[in-house]
């Protein structure tokens, strides 16, 4: 015979009530689930998506669970709770919200890492491999919630230009980012994934609104979605590929800085008149290798170049080197004069004949060229002085000054005996004369167009400066 034990009260009260209203429980759990994970989701915070994914996940969990303890008691025979259809309907609501709650929110986990602080910030490059268009997307001040962007572009000589603050767009798969400010009209929204790449699209707002057109020239044009790579440079062909050394480019920017490295990359293209790249031949150098380089119309990329019109949308160089050592350079614009340089002394105040050829091939005369030669250091040293133009007083000048002292290249600047420039250095490469100041974070280089003995002419920023030689006894 059993003997029958005296039921407590205890369990009643901490697993046969809750048990009893588990249903209840879990429906009110899923819908406050639900509800959380709707707020959430829309609040604009990563905080909030952070601890509402978390906290909705986890009130879905309980009402699934507590929703399955009441129906698996309402199919037990044994329990008191068997056969109550009612009470099965409100578990059954509770497990359903907690099975939504639980699957948006892992929605919202499966979504790309919310960004940290900076973790955007940088450059990044689309590699157009060419040099009529490109591409940069300036990203700083990233926050999981805004970035600054600056958009520029280029596509043959016309800019464009798009700047703003952007904000995360909610439910995406990666960081994406729209700017609600529109730009006055064109909307930008700009996307990054996991390898460091962005890409961008730009649209008008509304049909009513202004284009994105307004934001660059006439003949350009933003690239959207097309990739962009974080701190990467754009692919151009060189001069290697027509058979020089990286170490004769060199030599060419010493005697003429920017000719030919400015031109190299238009090197392979073709025009509707032809290829902007010639192999040239030289009667009186035979065994030197040459070329030319001619950009088209950097206007609308199409046509040829008249050198003749002086409008500065095209760029030239010839270039040429022998087996001795010796280099020849010339090259220019359409806006601007051109300039011939050589290291090799028999021809610095002459030109190759297939030079003066291909002057006359584009309507120009030896006499429109300005003829620069490889400087001596030596001839270099000393004081030279500038009159100021409109200066404070009539007898406002710059003076700069170039040294070497045990071997250290030393510069100085003065205007009117003030200092200017000091403890800087300089190099001289040809006929170019680099000036490094330090102290100043100033960097800085001009081209000698002639030297004598007593004066001396350069070209600096554009303009042309003649210096006049300081006396020894005035130094």
């Amino acid at each position: 015979m059993q003997n029958k034990q005296k039921k407590s009260p205890i369990p009643f009260l901490f697993v046969g009530l809750p048990l009893a209203f588990s249903n209840v429980f879990s429906a009110l759990l899923g819908g406050g689930a639900l509800v959380w994970w709707l707020f959430a989701s829309q609040s604009g915070s990563s905080a909030a998506d952070t601890v509402g994914t978390l906290g909705s996940g986890l009130l879905g969990i309980a009402a699934l669970v507590l929703g399955g303890v009441y129906m698996r008691h309402s199919r037990n025979p044994a329990s008191p709770l068997y056969g109550n259809s009612r009470g099965a309907l409100w578990a059954i609501v509770g497990i359903c919200l907690g099975i939504a709650t639980i699957a948006f929110a892992a929605g919202l986990v499966h979504q790309a890492p919310v960004p940290s602080a900076s973790q955007l910030d940088g450059t990044y490059v689309w590699d157009s491999k060419s040099p009529y268009e490109t591409s940069t997307v300036q990203i700083s001040s990233s926050t999981p919630e805004t970035i600054s962007y600056e958009i520029s572009t280029i596509n043959l000589l016309h800019l464009g230009n798009l700047a703003g603050t952007a904000y995360r767009i909610k439910g995406t798969d990666a960081y994406a980012y729209t700017d609600s400010n529109s730009n006055d009209g064109c909307r930008v929204t700009i996307g990054f994934s996991g390898d460091g790449v962005s890409y961008y699209t730009s649209s008008a707002a509304s049909t009513s609104t202004a284009s994105c057109d307004d934001y660059h020239g006439a003949h350009g044009s933003f690239f959207n979605s097309v990739k962009h790579k974080r701190n990467v440079t754009v692919t151009l062909p060189t001069i290697t590929e027509l058979g020089f050394t990286d170490q004769d480019l060199a030599q060419f920017e010493g005697l003429l800085k920017g000719v030919v490295s400015g031109a190299q990359g238009f090197i392979g293209l073709d025009l509707e008149e032809g290829s902007t790249t010639h192999r040239l031949t030289s009667k009186d150098i035979p065994d030197a290798l040459a070329f030319s380089i001619e950009t088209p119309n950097l206007y609308n990329g199409s046509s040829a170049c008249d050198f003749s019109q002086q409008v500065g949308y095209c760029e030239y160089a010839a270039f040429m080197k022998d087996g001795a050592g010796h280099y020849w350079v010339i090259g220019g614009s359409d806006g601007d004069t051109f300039t011939y340089a050589t290291n090799d002394p028999a021809w610095q105040k002459k030109l190759p004949d297939v030079f003066a050829k291909e002057l006359k091939r584009l309507g120009l005369t030896a006499d429109s060229v300005v003829f620069t030669s490889a400087v001596s250091e030596s001839a270099l040293v000393g004081g030279w002085t500038m009159p100021i133009v409109g200066g404070a007083s009539a007898d406002d000048s710059q003076e700069i000054d170039f040294a070497i002292e045990n071997g250290a290249h030393t510069y100085n600047s003065y205007i009117h005996s003030r200092p200017d420039n000091t403890d800087c250095t300089w190099a001289l490469a040809g006929s170019t004369v680099s000036i490094d100041c330090p102290s100043e974070n100033i960097k800085d280089s001009f081209q000698i167009k002639s030297l004598t003995k007593d004066s001396l002419t350069i070209t600096h920023d554009g303009s042309n400066e003649t210096y006049s030689r300081v006396p020894a006894s005035a130094n």
